[in-house]
């Protein structure tokens, strides 16, 4: 069940890790520990708000869109569990969910992946990220980004999940990173 009844959700996402040798799929949440009716109904930036499954590398296309369906279903479920504009809490939980020493350390040795379900198009958008290789900064590569109907099956979600991580790029300071 989702936290507001007076946003208007337009879509859902999810984030996925992939750090030492797993991966973690994160659920996410509208920002904001209690939501304001006074903000309307447009839908909130979105925020980490718990690790919602983690999978071997040897995880079965099945299996990563099993996990992900799930953490894109909880979406704004619940808030997250650290004060908004408490970044150094909100670093160390992440950090904890994933078995990071900190920040740096995940995203200095991990790739990434974010989900976009449109709840209006019905349609999944997936984003493999640059890790500072291609551009300067940590972000979406919007021209490789995957798009899905939204009646794709969950292998196919876990096939596309896959193929934007071999597409996702490590730090360029990272030792000893795997070829792809």
């Amino acid at each position: 069940m989702k936290r507001s009844i007076t946003t208007n959700y337009t879509y859902a996402e999810t984030r996925i890790y992939e750090f030492k040798n797993a991966y973690f799929v994160i659920e996410e949440c509208q920002q904001g520990e209690t939501l304001n009716p006074a903000h309307g109904s447009q839908q909130l930036a979105s925020d980490y708000a718990a690790l919602s499954a983690k999978l071997s590398t040897d995880y079965s296309f099945e299996e990563m869109g099993a996990a992900v369906a799930n953490a894109l279903s909880a979406y704004d479920s619940r808030p997250h569990p650290y004060n908004e504009y408490d970044f150094s809490a909100r670093n160390k939980t992440i950090s904890k969910w994933v078995g990071a020493r900190g920040i740096m350390d995940l995203e200095k040795n991990s790739r990434q992946v974010q989900v976009v379900q449109d709840l209006v198009n019905n349609s999944y958008t997936i984003f493999p990220y640059d890790n500072c290789t291609v551009h300067p900064w940590y972000g979406p590569v919007e021209d490789r980004a995957i798009k899905l109907p939204g009646t794709a099956s969950l292998s196919e979600i876990g096939e596309a999940i896959n193929k934007a991580f071999t597409l996702s790029t490590y730090h360029p300071e990272r030792k000893n990173a795997p070829t792809i």
